[in-house]
């Protein structure tokens, strides 16, 4: 398989009907152009998978970052043990007056 899903006597007979119909002299002008034009086209292509690539991994990280936030305060939250009875303070008796 290759561009398109065309092989490669599909891509001859492409290029063969392009040149009778425009003629070698007005492809062969037209090719630097098209190739420069492809080229940037590649570079801008590149340019955002990066882009895209280096969001994701921010999100990924600020996802992180925030669960991590969110694991701390459980722990530090946690009530101190209920005191027992030997550590609890003397209760005084109640005045029957």
């Amino acid at each position: 398989m290759g561009l398109f899903g065309l092989g490669a006597p599909e891509l001859v007979v492409i290029a063969g009907v392009t040149a009778l119909l425009f003629g070698p002299s007005k492809i062969a002008q037209s090719l630097p152009g098209l190739g420069r034009g492809l080229g940037q086209t590649v570079k801008s292509v590149k340019a955002a998978a990066e882009e895209f690539k280096d969001e994701m991994n921010a999100a990924a990280t600020e996802e992180e970052e925030k669960a991590q936030s969110d694991e701390k305060p459980k722990a530090a939250s946690t009530p101190p043990p209920k005191p027992t009875t030997s550590d609890a303070a003397p209760s005084k008796p109640a005045d029957s007056q």
